[in-house]
């Protein structure tokens, strides 16, 4: 898989960290739309366009990617759909990070199973949130690969993030 640019690129997430992914992003020619749940969020400010929705609305979210039809999503938001993230990658939006670590019920004791098997693969490294407590579909870390290329990269680390599960 080799990435052509320039690309319309999605940020969930608009704030200082977002502004200098835009900016960066622009650089190499891409379309950048800043979205987040507050007007004149830092990437607001240097974004090619922006909306302001609630992230924890799967309907508003929907309603933004279909509007702009992006080529990539970037989450850089904690409190969002991550459900809704899964569903544009299975319609074939691509999302990074996609090797995202979901807690699947709700928790005041968090502990994680499966990380040694997950750190077992080659060229993998894990980064655990040190989150105080789950609830579904909140975000408790990623998996992070190295590959060849970026499929196999990114392969390596949805399957590393896959065998980790909260418990």
């Amino acid at each position: 898989m080799s990435i052509k640019l320039p690309q319309k690129l999605m940020l969930l997430g608009s704030g200082e960290l977002g502004k200098e992914f835009a900016i960066a992003a622009q650089r190499l020619g891409n379309y950048v739309i800043a979205v987040d749940r507050y007007a004149n969020a830092p990437a607001m400010q240097v974004a090619d366009a922006y909306e302001v929705i609630s992230m924890l609305s799967a309907d508003d979210l929907e309603a933004v990617v279909t509007k702009y039809q992006p080529d990539m999503i970037i989450p850089e938001i904690e409190a969002i759909r991550t459900e809704k993230l899964l569903e544009f990658e299975q319609r074939g939006i691509t999302v990074i990070p996609t090797a995202v670590i979901l807690a699947s019920e709700k928790s005041d004791s968090i502990a994680f199973g499966g990380v040694a098997d997950a750190l077992s693969e080659k060229d993998v490294d894990i980064r655990l949130f040190g989150k105080p407590n789950a609830h579904p579909y909140r975000r408790m870390g990623v998996a992070l690969a190295k590959g060849v290329n970026v499929q196999e990269a990114r392969e390596k680390a949805t399957k590393a993030a896959n065998k980790i599960t909260i418990i």
